[in-house]
């Protein structure tokens, strides 16, 4: 009885160690109703009009409004690739 369970559980241990790496690249979302907007601000340019630019240290704050429920994801993606 013993070795029939041991088989099952070799089995499940092998999968999920061959499960994929989930990363923020690999994520795509597709929304149910099209009617969602989203308006994204950054501190240095409110308007959303100009490309401001940020030196190494300098913090920033970005703010997000929506029309209706949703979930707001920030990702930060580094110059190397990394999340």
């Amino acid at each position: 009885m013993n070795k029939l369970l041991m088989i099952p559980a070799a089995l499940l241990l092998s999968t999920a160690a061959a499960a994929p790496k989930i990363s923020a690249q690999s994520i795509i979302v597709n929304p149910t109703t099209p009617d969602l907007t989203v308006a994204v601000r950054i501190d240095k340019d409110t308007s959303g009009n100009q490309n401001p630019a940020y030196k190494v240290g300098d913090g920033i704050t970005v703010s997000a409004t929506v029309n209706r429920d949703a979930y707001v994801y920030l990702f930060n993606v580094n110059p190397d690739g990394t999340v």
